[in-house]
């Protein structure tokens, strides 16, 4: 389902969000994601960003909230 590129360029992701995404058990691996695997990885960090992940004064988010939003950012458009 996903493809590896957006724009025309590789999908790299950076060490934490790959420690991020192993923490949960999801694939790390978004060159060969199936819909299953796009559909929990973008389930799980909404549901952390969402928990988690938004800062003390309640108007943004934290640094993990970041993290979780950038993960999401970098699942392939297609």
């Amino acid at each position: 389902m996903a493809k590896t590129t957006r724009y025309d360029t590789p999908i790299m992701l950076t060490k934490r969000q790959k420690q991020l995404l192993a923490e949960f058990g999801l694939s790390t691996d978004f060159e060969h994601l199936t819909d299953e695997q796009y559909f929990a990885i973008d389930e799980r960090m909404s549901n952390e960003m969402m928990t988690r992940g938004i800062n003390d004064s309640g108007d943004g988010l934290n640094d993990y909230g970041k993290l979780c939003e950038s993960v999401i950012i970098a699942l392939p458009d297609d």
